[in-house]
């Protein structure tokens, strides 16, 4: 049987504050500004201290607790979060596209 929650219903994470860190090392900060922007910082790896502000992002609710955020970066690098608050765990993956 199929989960009835409503998928756009973002009210459980707009307005979170979160900070996690990569396999790799990188610490990461997030802010859900609201349903499509987020600010971002990064506080470690090669492009530590950069902040980013009013980022458009595709954010979506998939599971009671589980929201997936995709974006691309200033630097063309495409980033998926998929952020579960229930159990207070992250699974990202950045890539960077070809030629950038």
């Amino acid at each position: 049987m199929m989960s009835t929650f409503d998928k756009h219903d973002l009210s459980g994470f707009i307005g979170k504050h979160l900070v996690y860190t990569y396999d790799n090392g990188w610490n990461y900060e997030i802010y859900v500004k609201n349903g499509h922007t987020l600010d971002y910082r990064i506080h470690s790896g090669i492009v530590g201290n950069r902040w980013v502000k009013d980022q458009e992002a595709y954010i979506v609710r998939v599971g009671e607790s589980i929201y997936k955020i995709s974006w691309t970066e200033p630097t063309g690098t495409d980033v998926s979060l998929i952020v579960n608050l229930g159990d207070k765990l992250f699974h990202g993956t950045i890539s960077s596209r070809a030629g950038s």
